[in-house]
């Protein structure tokens, strides 16, 4: 009689073990929620989050402008000229009265500045508290009503261009940081904010001090994004997308005939990927392969018809990690 034929090829997806040791060595917000608010400007001030908060445009914000050319939604984008706008149901009091587990928050915009002088702040609360933008003649500005610094990169000398800023703060370690176009800008201990109210954009304390220029995919989330998902952010990667997609194992084929493997994940083009193995999950210091180019939005390897020969063979478990390539 024939052979029986071979089994088929075991498909299975990340385990919750593998993703807590992510978890555990700072990826872990790859895999946390959307963000709570998200513009993008193709529909003039819309929360496309998925929350649908209400927005107020106050005075002179308008939306018949491009976006920024190297975000992900360049279509459109808004123009602030001395006005800003209002989320009365996008509470900020959790951060305010530092409460925990839910006292930490992420900020990022595309940003093209029209006006480097005086205080031009993007992102505000109602009373006092936050007050995020521009400040001190170019610099990006962080400050909590009393607990202010700069960045150390003066926006002069990339003035007439869209620029990538992010402002986060961590409330479990009091730590706060600004990124510019992906790369951290300032790294200080920094306090709750105080004040009350609500969150607003494109001006502070009421709406006050307005952020002068051009903006596009205002983003806030109620974590501290890491600095893996604030590129991201830079190289393009929407809102939606940038605290989810990074460096996820979308399936993971183990072909028993041929012991060996197939691995699939999410990635960004015009990128390479280093792939590594473990048996414990404690060092993943045997590399596979350092050098794979992207496939776009999604990566297989090795190529079709191919499979990663067991690099444990005879292992009870094995797990892979990949590491995207600066």
């Amino acid at each position: 009689p024939p052979p029986p034929p071979p089994p088929p090829p075991f498909f299975f997806q990340p385990d919750q073990a593998n993703l807590q040791a992510q978890e555990s060595r700072g990826l872990g917000d790859v895999y946390k929620r959307q963000p709570v608010l998200y513009l993008d400007f193709e529909l003039e001030a819309t929360d496309m989050s998925g929350n649908d908060y209400v927005s107020d445009v106050n005075n002179d914000v308008t939306f018949d402008v491009g976006g920024a050319d190297r975000g992900p939604t360049p279509t459109a984008g808004a123009s602030f000229n001395g006005g800003y706008i209002d989320f009365p149901d996008v509470d900020l009091t959790s951060i305010i009265q530092d409460t925990e587990g839910e006292n930490s928050y992420t900020f990022s915009a595309w940003i093209k500045p029209s006006d480097l002088n005086g205080d031009k702040f993007l992102f505000g609360q109602t009373s006092q508290g936050i007050h995020n933008g521009i400040r001190g003649g170019g610099f990006l500005h962080q400050a909590h009503w009393g607990a202010d610094n700069n960045g150390a990169t003066n926006l002069s000398t990339l003035e007439g261009e869209w620029v990538h800023a992010a402002w986060t703060y961590d409330g479990l370690t009091d730590t706060a940081k600004m990124y510019l176009n992906g790369v951290l800008d300032a790294d200080v201990n920094k306090r709750a904010p105080n004040g009350n109210g609500n969150l607003i954009v494109g001006g502070r304390n009421g709406g006050t001090e307005n952020y002068l220029g051009l903006v596009d995919d205002v983003a806030f989330w109620t974590v501290a994004l890491s600095e893996g998902s604030i590129q991201a952010l830079a190289d393009g990667v929407s809102p939606i997308g940038a605290s989810q997609v990074s460096f996820e194992f979308t399936n993971i084929i183990y072909n028993a005939e041929e012991d060996g493997f197939r691995l699939e994940w999410n990635s960004k083009p015009n990128k390479t990927y280093a792939l590594f193995f473990s048996e414990t999950l404690e060092e993943f210091d045997a590399d596979i392969d350092d050098s794979i180019e992207s496939q776009g939005e999604t990566t297989v390897y090795p190529g079709e018809g191919e499979w990663l020969p067991n690099p444990l063979e005879g292992a009870p478990r094995l797990f892979f990690r990949i590491e995207e390539n600066q």
